[in-house]
């Protein structure tokens, strides 16, 4: 979404730039850690979809999630990107993923026009 709206995704405002990270895709889901991230974490391993046999230990690089937990992850991701959720300021339904498309339409608009940021918020 950053590249079609004509950013460098490598180059971030509140991380830094490190070769190979794309710093400012990391900006912006950052306000999407508590809402999205953390909560589909913390969800999967209440309801046993993860459990610690899902992990490994990579030497020297930390712990990581098995071939098929990291599999198993990402379809519940993107299970959550897409189901409707009802936002109190909004109208209608949306989804994260619409969510995550306005916050770049948004960055967009703060960069070209300056117009002020508005990072996402939700009170759930």
């Amino acid at each position: 979404m950053l590249i079609a709206q004509g950013f460098d995704p490598y180059l971030g405002f509140l991380h830094g730039v490190v070769y190979g990270r794309p710093s400012l895709a990391l900006n912006l889901v950052e306000e999407f850690r508590h809402p999205l991230v953390d909560r589909l974490t913390l969800n999967l391993f209440n309801n046993q979809g993860l459990t610690a046999e899902d992990f490994r230990p990579v030497e020297g690089e930390g712990i990581y999630l098995t071939p098929a937990a990291l599999k198993t992850y990402l379809q519940y991701y993107e299970r959550r990107m897409r189901e409707p959720i009802t936002l109190a300021e909004a109208a209608a339904p949306t989804s994260f993923r619409q969510i995550l498309r306005d916050q770049v339409q948004r960055l967009t608009k703060t960069i070209k026009i300056q117009e002020p940021d508005q990072p996402f918020y939700s009170e759930d």
